[in-house]
């Protein structure tokens, strides 16, 4: 009987015995959960040491150690789980921070990508993994991994950003835009977070999201900042009226923000404001000199005034500026066509095919035309001809603004068209290659006269005045 009983109390101590070790594993792990790491660890290590121990109870004494810095002990655990599960993306996901911390990147590299031979959706390693491709600047794979994590529920803010920066490197500007878009979408955004979006959204082509949001900005924090993204926004939309109110007030809270004359000069152009729109531009070269847009767009301003000579001078400074800017390049060859000075011209071609691909070849046969047309001038000067364009009206008014406006660099062929009378108005005044024999005495002794790209002061002859500018 005695014996009996004794039989029952061991039985009866060691289901006690095992429940109570099994609530200090579950205690253990409650107190991993909750970061506890050291209390945790006196309870997990007899849990994971036991013959039958669970493997969640050896994964949670390798984070506990992770937890504390012991990399040591959490690589020496993790690479005991997997002798018993191979197949644990958490034991191949520990073992790869612990060596990471260790400094053994490879090891690490190679843990992560064995653990997503196993699961694809194991957040901490695609976070960790794609943050290493990041490092060593594999973009597109990090990329990859990062829309995984999305997928497997990772999407937090930082990774959208993330994946919203990656693209914005690529130029992908329509799914930048989606992603800074899903980021915000997650928190409440700043200002500073609507300006990039209107940004990325102009990128994209989508105006009227750019729109939206950058009226977004100023509702937060009605900075200068803020107006000048709204201004450029609306600008972008075709609101050009609302983009100088804009950029006004920008200007008002941040007069010394010199990006703002630029704007506001470029809303004031299209608003057919010229000399406002010139006052700014020259404003913004003044406070921003070593910026070659500045000269390329007061360029434009004065080639859409028939200010060829003013703006064939803005051309050098900004092409001088940033040689590697195609645009005024073009511009300024353009140019030297129409006034007519084509070896200047055939000269900047040769520099611009130095720094430009020209895969179609535009730029090569551009510069035989432009040589041809040489050849034919030099035999035409040989036999005492010259390339003229005329005006010629009978308006003494409007001899008084040609005059001004000859002085003050303005595009004879411009002036042409609208203050001549004569046949050729309509080409500029181009007459082309003449016999000064052939002209009337008054218009022989002026023409005489000129050197190339000269132009004469005003003629009377047959009850007309008549301006020439010598081309050739």
């Amino acid at each position: 009987m005695f014996s009996s009983n004794r039989i029952i109390i061991c039985f009866l101590l060691v289901i006690f015995s095992t429940q109570l070790f099994a609530a200090d594993c579950e205690y253990g792990l409650n107190l991993v959960a909750d970061n506890q790491y050291n209390e945790a660890i006196d309870y997990l290590i007899e849990c994971c040491d036991s013959d039958d121990s669970d493997v969640q109870n050896c994964l949670a004494l390798c984070r506990a150690y992770l937890g504390i810095d012991d990399y040591d002990k959490a690589l020496s655990i993790s690479e005991s789980i997997l002798i018993v599960a191979p197949d644990s993306v958490d034991a191949w996901y520990m073992r790869a921070a612990a060596s990471l911390a260790m400094g053994s990147r490879d090891v690490a590299l190679e843990s992560l990508n064995t653990g997503l031979t196993y699961s694809t959706s194991h957040i901490a390693t695609l976070e960790l993994l794609s943050g290493l491709l990041l490092e060593d600047g594999d973009n597109q794979k990090a990329y990859g991994l990062l829309i995984q994590l999305v997928r497997s529920g990772g999407g937090t803010p930082p990774v959208h950003k993330t994946l919203s920066e990656i693209a914005q490197n690529s130029g992908l500007w329509r799914v930048a835009s989606q992603h800074w878009t899903d980021m915000m979408s997650m928190i409440t955004p700043t200002s500073a977070d609507y300006l990039t979006a209107g940004e990325l959204a102009i990128m994209a082509g989508d105006l009227e999201y750019a729109l939206l949001v950058c009226t977004n900005a100023v509702a937060v924090d009605s900075t200068a900042q803020s107006l000048v993204a709204l201004g450029e926004a609306q600008f972008a939309t075709k609101l050009i009226p609302e983009s100088v109110l804009s950029f006004q007030k920008a200007l008002e809270l941040d007069p010394e923000m010199h990006k703002i004359h630029f704007n506001l000069a470029n809303a004031f152009e299209l608003s057919g404001r010229y000399e406002e729109a010139e006052q700014e531009f020259e404003l913004y070269i003044l406070r921003e000199p070593a910026d070659p847009d500045g000269y390329y767009n007061l360029a434009a301003h004065h080639v859409r005034l028939g200010n060829v000579l003013l703006a064939l001078d803005l051309l050098n400074d900004s092409c001088d500026l940033n040689p590697g800017t195609i645009q005024p390049h073009l511009l300024r060859i353009e140019l030297l066509e129409q006034t007519g000075d084509l070896e200047n011209a055939v000269e900047k071609i040769t520099d611009l095919m130095e720094i430009a691909i020209d895969n179609d070849g535009l730029l090569a046969k551009k510069k035989d035309v432009f040589t041809a047309k040489i050849e034919q001038n030099r035999a035409m000067a040989e036999q005492g001809k010259v390339k003229l364009l005329h005006i010629m009206t009978a308006d003494s008014e409007a001899v008084k603004v040609l005059q001004e406006e000859l002085v003050a660099g303005a595009d004879f062929a411009s002036l042409a068209v609208r203050f001549s009378s004569g046949p050729t108005a309509a080409e500029g005044g181009l007459i082309g290659w003449i016999s000064i024999s052939q002209m009337a005495p008054p218009l022989k002794e002026a023409i005489e006269k000129l050197g190339v790209n000269e132009n004469s002061p005003p003629v009377y002859s047959g009850e007309l005045f008549h301006f020439f500018r010598r081309i050739h």
